[in-house]
């Protein structure tokens, strides 16, 4: 049997913090990155009661392509608010995202994607000055149901040095395959019962640990 990683993510519309009551979004399928082609700068933007013009997104987007791989191996998914502000240049410089499951992972791929790929005609005051916006999105990272938790193919060792007084020291962690690097498994104290030769006599030893996954397409 072989696995196919099926994933969505779904981009509601950003939405400006002003004064007014805002139309409830609906949920899209968002497009490849390479499918955004920049608006037009020469059409009409809505003015404003107040003779203002909100901002408006030019460029950029979130794709199944951009989920965390991290977030796929421990099947996490969920709804990310973001928070940011658009500057008088129409770019991105800081954002704040929050996630009903506190998911930090699928929070800071967010604000990383709104921060490097959105760009935004800025919007104007009454005087046809830039100035910035606040606004918000949310992005749905959503994985289907069916998919296999777990079966990721990856390769790890953890390698530690024991003295004969039962000391843990040298611990040296390295993984093949995508394998969050903060994810280290050593010792979590420095001393263990320490490793006895043949003769009862404990001897300095080097402890290996090794794990795998592998996938293999069968016919059955």
């Amino acid at each position: 049997m072989q696995f196919r990683l099926v994933m969505g993510v779904v981009l509601i519309a950003g939405f400006a913090s002003v004064a007014q009551a805002v139309p409830e979004a609906q949920e899209t399928r968002p497009p490849k990155q390479s499918d955004l082609a920049p608006a037009s700068t020469e059409l009409p933007r809505e003015r404003q009661a107040d003779g203002s013009y909100k901002a408006r997104q030019i460029a950029g987007g979130v794709s199944e392509d951009d989920y965390p791989p991290e977030a796929i191996r421990a099947y996490q998914a969920g709804t990310v608010v973001a928070e940011y502000t658009v500057a008088p240049d129409g770019k991105v410089y800081s954002c704040k995202a929050t996630s009903d499951d506190h998911v930090a992972i699928l929070e800071e791929a967010t604000c990383h994607i709104i921060i490097q790929r959105f760009e935004y005609e800025p919007a104007l005051d009454a005087h046809r000055k830039p100035i910035a916006e606040d606004r918000t999105q949310r992005v749905i990272w959503r994985l289907p149901e069916s998919y296999p938790v777990g079966f990721v193919p990856y390769s790890i060792e953890t390698s530690f040095l024991v003295d004969a007084d039962g000391t843990v020291s040298e611990c040296k962690f390295t993984h093949h395959g995508d394998w969050p690097e903060k994810d280290r498994f050593c010792p979590n104290t420095t001393k263990i019962s320490p490793i006895l030769g043949k003769d009862g006599v404990p001897v300095p030893s080097r402890i290996i640990v090794r794990s795998s996954v592998e996938i293999t397409p069968t016919t059955k």
